[in-house]
This record gives C-alpha cells, structure tokens and sequence, in this order.
C-alpha cells in the first residue's frame, strides 16, 4: 500500500463518494506500508467516517490471497498515471483477472491494450475519484458484471498464463 503505487488514496476518496449512493459495499486492503504512510492512510479513513467501509488486513501470505480473491465480487486498482504505472504491467492484476471476478481498474501503462471498458474490466482514468466512484457504482450494479469478469479470465487465460511464453523461451534459449 506503500509509495502510493496502487493508489490507496484516490480509491479511499472513491469510496467516499460511492457511499452516498451505495452503502452495501466493503473494501477490504491487504498489503502493508510504512508505519506513516498506514497511519496517514487510516486517519483519512477515519476523518471520512469509513472506518466500517474500509478495513486494513495487513499482510496476507501468499496461500490466503486466492481465498480473498475468490471471495470478493469486485477487485480494485486505482493504479496512479506515474512512471511505475507507464513502464510496467502490475502482476496482482493478472491475478484479479485470473479469479473470474469483475475487475475495475485505472487506464495506466500496457493495462488499455488488454482490457476493454465493460468488455474484459471496468476501465477508470488515472487519479480520479470521480471516475473511479463512478466505475465502482456501475460494476456493482451492472447485470453483465460477472460476464465482464469471465472476459477478463479469457484475457488472463490467453495473455498471461506461463505456460504459452515458456515454450517460446525455452526455444529462444535454445537457440
């Protein structure tokens, strides 16, 4: 949750926002920060009044995180538009495709060349609140949500699983 890489903060706003339209949620945070960073991030929650929509679990081993994503009707990411967001692709998004679930997540990096809006994923602009309330709303309430997570199991299935890019490898290796 730390150096804002996955935008803890403009999803906190988000959720702000959600709440005045749709109170039926929880947003549940796995991961850590520094001891600051986590103690800025729950005073902000706390002076939103969220403290019963957003819950900090902390860090989870790596065997209890298919559990929460299995779990969960929707996983989040309000990746910011910084330079980590421009030059990578975040691995946990991979694995929120890979549950079948719903996914909303920021337009950053590579993410808009595999996932499109209300197709494979709920598709937000970067360090937007507004949007990503709006996406958020529309995910929770959208009929076709589930069918939107089984597209963006395909993407995963048909682009990030290793066992297609293993092969490829082993024969450039080879060579």
């Amino acid at each position: 949750m730390g150096d804002n890489k996955d935008g803890i903060e403009t999803l906190i706003d988000a959720v702000f926002l959600l709440k005045k339209s749709f109170s039926n949620f929880l947003l549940q945070l796995i991961g850590t920060a520094s001891e600051s960073e986590l103690s800025l991030l729950q005073n902000k929650v706390k002076l939103l009044g969220l403290e019963e929509k957003v819950l900090f679990l902390g860090k989870k081993n790596a065997d209890e995180i298919p559990h929460f994503l299995s779990d969960s009707n929707i996983l989040v990411l309000a990746r910011p538009n910084n330079n980590q967001a421009k030059a990578g692709f975040p691995t946990k998004l991979g694995e929120y495709l890979a549950a079948g679930k719903p996914v909303v997540i920021t337009k950053t990096g590579e993410i808009p060349k595999y996932l499109q809006h209300k197709v494979s994923a709920y598709l937000t602009e970067p360090d937007n609140a507004f949007d990503f309330a709006e996406k958020l709303l529309d995910a929770l309430t959208d009929q076709n949500a589930e069918k939107i997570g089984q597209e963006g199991l395909k993407v995963a299935e048909n682009n990030f699983d290793y066992s297609i890019y293993s092969a490829q490898l082993l024969n450039l290796v080879q060579k």
